[in-house]
């Protein structure tokens, strides 16, 4: 999310220094759902292709709208927002398609539809009794847009559901009893919160556009862990009904991990045991290794290395770091991301990653 928010940023910016190239469109939304009058955000050449955003800019209705005591870290947000952008982009293309940060669903729907059902709040999602969990913990919204005929016309919503797998409920003699709910009751759980969403919006007028949505599963249990995501589904244009479900079969490694684990887990994790002791024998110092590995079933996606010590100066960072990608091939795959920071304490003094398509690249953080 951070590197997510780092780029929407700049392209703000360089719409706002560059106004003369970022072309005025007229929004005749039903309603105040948008402004009468709106900017291409013009996208980065950049490996990593982003979705431009229309200007001006404004944040999501339902971002912060989680319910007390189920708030998510950092990295919980952070796989959530990049998640959906990765699943609209199996929909809609950054060539032609342009994102808005959610803005259908008001804050006060998304305060009420995450309540629990009662006569103060009569759309509550969540069931009324305390002796159900609570389950729907937060809703966030991604649009995109496509311009024709210089107007720009919404053509799909994504739509995060994120579920609490070990809700607290009230027990015999009321005591509070924590249940652990399976990927499977998620599942079944969040397409039911699906469905009702799909109808919501269908009532609101959002008729001729897909509904995609997401279930995630917050994590509640280990940290340093992001959640992940368990199903997606998809509302056809016109249609409520939610016919395409596909399981999502997400794992997070934590590396080096003391887990018991099996097959391609352990195999990388043994392989990064061997690599952590390389680059610990090639920094003479204390430098502390770590690893954050994305599985999509047994399939390693993505790999995340961290390097932080005391660097005496900018070039042995450099060097470590050059060292580190040096090495991969003893690690992982070429069909694997791979991100690397070098950095200390208090700051980050260099970023190498390699993407699965597109060449490599390395960077310095000079001051």
């Amino acid at each position: 999310m951070r590197r997510m928010s780092l780029r929407i940023a700049l392209l703000v910016g360089a719409c706002a220094l560059l106004a003369s190239g970022c072309a005025p469109l007229d929004l005749r939304p039903k309603g105040n759902l948008q402004p009468e009058k709106a900017y291409i955000s013009p996208a980065l050449e950049t490996t990593n292709r982003f979705f431009p955003g229309l200007l001006p800019y404004y944040p999501s209705q339902t971002r912060g709208m989680l319910m007390q005591g189920d708030a998510l870290d950092d990295l919980d947000i952070s796989r959530l927002e990049m998640g959906l952008i990765e699943i609209a982009q199996q929909t809609f293309s950054p060539d032609n398609t342009y994102f808005r940060e959610g803005q259908l669903i008001t804050r006060e729907e998304a305060r009420e539809w995450l309540s629990r059902k009662s006569p103060r709040h009569p759309h509550g999602l969540n069931p009324p009794e305390e002796t159900e969990p609570r389950l729907l913990v937060h809703i966030l919204e991604h649009d995109y847009y496509q311009v024709v005929d210089r107007e720009a016309r919404l053509v799909g919503m994504v739509i995060g559901l994120t579920l609490n797998p070990t809700p607290t409920v009230k027990g015999p003699d009321d005591q509070p009893v924590t249940l652990e709910l399976t990927d499977d009751a998620l599942r079944r759980e969040g397409k039911r919160f699906a469905a009702a969403v799909a109808e919501r919006l269908r009532e609101k007028g959002v008729r001729d556009v897909p509904l995609i949505f997401a279930i995630y599963r917050k994590e509640t249990q280990i940290p340093y862990l992001p959640g992940r995501f368990v199903a997606v589904g998809t509302a056809d244009a016109g249609k409520t009904a939610i016919a395409q479900w596909r399981e999502v079969h997400e794992r997070f490694v934590l590396l080096p991990s003391a887990e018991r684990l099996e097959g391609p887990f352990l195999l990388l994790n043994r392989r990064f045991a061997d690599y952590q002791r390389t680059i610990q024998e090639f920094f003479r110092g204390y430098v502390a290794v770590t690893g954050l590995a994305r599985f999509e079933g047994e399939q390693l996606l993505e790999l995340r290395i961290r390097a932080v010590a005391e660097y005496d100066s900018r070039a042995e960072a450099i060097q470590t770091i050059q060292f580190m990608a040096n090495r991969l091939s003893d690690l992982v795959d070429a069909d694997v991301h791979v991100t690397i920071t070098v950095e200390t304490v208090n700051q980050p003094l260099a970023l190498y990653e390699r993407p699965v398509d597109g060449e490599p690249y390395l960077h310095v953080f000079r001051y």
